[in-house]
């Protein structure tokens, strides 16, 4: 789907509920009701942990049908609902470390748990949509780009940070970007 349209369904699905409820929700990828997410990305890990990303910065609890993890495939029932893999030679291993990596992130932030979720910014041409999840006392945002070409963008996060000089840093690889006058680029 477009990215307006992904964004819309989203913001259509937020209103749908009341926040407490929406925040004790479980966010489901994979289930034994449909073909596993590795199947689903057509073998694409990138596409799969995008998917993965989204689910855990979304609100809610994210759940991860068992094996999703590991980059089990799976097609439609029964072939979704295969016993657990576990042999470890055949674990997708970056797709093991990247789900890790997000449980890692979501415990450490508990804005990714009880923020409000705001959109911030919407570019369909770069297949890119920016939000916010934000406390009282702290924010996270939230940045998914659905394409393989890299991308420049500005974003102007002066509503939640100031125009003070700051640093933000990307939770995933650790690159810091410098925040100017309440834009970062």
């Amino acid at each position: 789907i477009s990215t307006r349209k992904f964004v819309s369904r989203v913001s259509k699905l937020l209103r749908m509920y009341p926040w407490d409820k929406t925040l004790a929700m479980v966010n489901l990828l994979g289930s034994h009701d449909t073909e596993r997410l590795y199947t689903l990305a057509k073998g694409n890990v990138e596409r799969l942990k995008l998917a993965m990303l989204f689910q855990f910065v979304f609100p809610g609890i994210p759940a991860v049908y068992y094996g999703d993890e590991i980059g089990m495939k799976g097609g439609k029932d029964p072939d979704n609902r295969r016993a657990m893999e576990w042999n470890q030679s055949k674990w997708n291993q970056e797709v093991r470390d990247f789900t890790k990596r997000l449980v890692a992130i979501r415990k450490s932030h508990p804005t990714l748990r009880q923020g409000d979720w705001t959109v911030i910014q919407v570019l369909p041409d770069q297949q890119c949509c920016v939000f916010v999840r934000k406390t009282q006392r702290s924010f996270v945002f939230i940045l998914i780009h659905n394409d393989d070409r890299p991308i420049s963008i500005q974003i102007d996060i002066a509503p939640w940070v100031g125009k003070t000089a700051r640093w933000l840093e990307d939770q995933l690889t650790g690159h810091k970007f410098k925040c100017e006058q309440g834009k970062v680029v």
